[in-house]
């Protein structure tokens, strides 16, 4: 089994409990995956305002059930890698207080549009389109927040280690706001899950937007830039910070 963390547009507010889980998957539009990491579209969403913590309880029963996932084989999507990282022995861990990620729909599509001019450069043309392709599939649903939750990613690391890389991540991404100059800093390629020597416009679709969990595959597949390395050879199988020092 391996560490999820899932996005949802949702009418519900904060992180559900294992009792409020039919009442939370009643009042949600697509769900997207994506494994060991926050991707980078995802992240684009938030400020550090948005970074909440969770009662404790939350943690373990908050990403319980997830009914509209697919598991389809090998298809070169997030669901394919990355399955051997959860461990039986952290189950302790399962209760602890843990950072998540909340904010109004209306206010993370601003943030994707603000944010939109200066990732251009960066994710070249295919790729940026695919990014106004996401800013497009969250304005199409019609519920109210985002949610990001997190509780399998916690668990890779010590307590209180994510929230530490969440702020460090929305501290230097407020920066580049402030500029409107796109540069990856370390603590974005971390929570991205990223190797610090890949470049944005060669990676795959599913490593900049996780992918949905649908009738309909999303991300579609890429074009690889001529003359570049293939993006799979460019990422880790870890994000460093996460794991043993």
């Amino acid at each position: 089994m391996s560490n999820r963390v899932y996005l949802y547009c949702t009418n519900f507010e904060g992180l559900p409990t294992e009792e409020q889980s039919e009442e939370f998957f009643s009042m949600i539009g697509t769900e997207y995956e994506a494994a060991a990491r926050i991707p980078l579209f995802w992240m684009c969403l938030f400020s550090e305002d948005d970074i909440q913590l969770s009662a404790g309880a939350d943690a373990g029963t908050g990403d319980a059930a997830h009914p509209q996932r697919m598991d389809d084989g090998n298809d070169g999507s997030e669901g394919d890698e990355d399955d051997d990282f959860y461990d039986e022995e952290d189950g302790d861990d399962e209760d602890r207080p843990h950072a998540y990620l909340s904010c109004e729909r209306a206010t993370g599509i601003a943030r994707l549009r603000q944010r939109s001019a200066m990732l251009r450069p960066a994710l070249g043309a295919e790729r940026h389109a695919l990014y106004e392709e996401w800013i497009a599939r969250i304005e199409a649903e019609p519920w109210r927040h985002i949610l990001v939750k997190t509780a399998e990613l916690d668990m890779m690391s010590e307590a209180g280690e994510l929230e530490q890389e969440l702020r460090r991540c929305y501290q230097d991404l407020a920066g580049l706001d402030a500029r409107q100059s796109w540069q990856m800093t370390p603590a974005m390629f971390n929570l991205a899950g990223l190797d610090p020597e890949s470049a944005l416009d060669e990676l795959p679709g599913w490593a900049l937007a996780g992918s949905a969990n649908s009738a309909m595959r999303w991300p579609p597949e890429l074009e690889q830039p001529p003359g570049k390395m293939p993006a799979a050879a460019l990422r880790p199988e870890r994000p460093w910070w996460m794991f043993w020092k």
